[in-house]
């Protein structure tokens, strides 16, 4: 459960923990279940993550206790459009918080997108301790790249490209 917590990496069928993660996954209400453990082991797991990986989060801190995404820097024409508080928060409470993006890349669209390191979240927002920023070189605060695409527009059928470019909901113009 632990290792789930910290890195939604669940444990091997082999472990004494696997039998706790699919009771969770089988009521048919994890997200309750896993906050509740959450919210009483969230801040102990966070020191000991911090202590082990300064500069960055555990993933269920990104689900249950981030404030907010982390910011897109390059690649803001591919976010999904937020029409009303919450969008996609769904999206980037599960990726670690990277906002969602499209998931086709447009033709043309060379590159990837970038959003800020989580040590630059985490500074931009006050939770970076003094101690923690110590322990970081530069390298940590430099931009992300992430890899959205599960689909590229140049390899579709013709037919299907206007569903996976940005320009067809308004948001690009490629």
């Amino acid at each position: 459960m632990i290792r789930y917590l910290t890195t939604r990496v669940g444990p091997s069928p082999q472990e004494p923990e696997h039998d706790d993660l699919n009771f969770f996954i089988l009521t048919g209400k994890p997200g309750a279940a896993l906050a509740a453990v959450w919210r009483e082991t969230g801040e102990e797991l966070t020191a000991d993550w911090i202590d082990a990986h300064p500069g960055s989060r555990p993933w269920a801190w990104w689900v249950y206790s981030a404030p907010m995404p982390r910011r897109c820097l390059v690649g803001t024409a591919l976010l999904f459009p937020i029409r009303k508080p919450g969008d996609w928060e769904f999206s980037w409470r599960e990726n670690w918080g990277v906002p969602a993006f499209v998931q086709g890349r447009p033709r043309g669209y060379v590159g990837l997108p970038r959003v800020e390191s989580q040590a630059t979240y985490l500074d931009r927002l006050g939770l970076l301790g003094a101690e923690e920023c110590g322990a970081l070189g530069v390298e940590a605060f430099a931009p992300e790249a992430v890899d959205p695409f599960l689909i590229d527009a140049e390899a579709m059928p013709p037919e299907e490209r206007i569903m996976s470019e940005p320009a067809s909901r308004g948001a690009l113009s490629v």
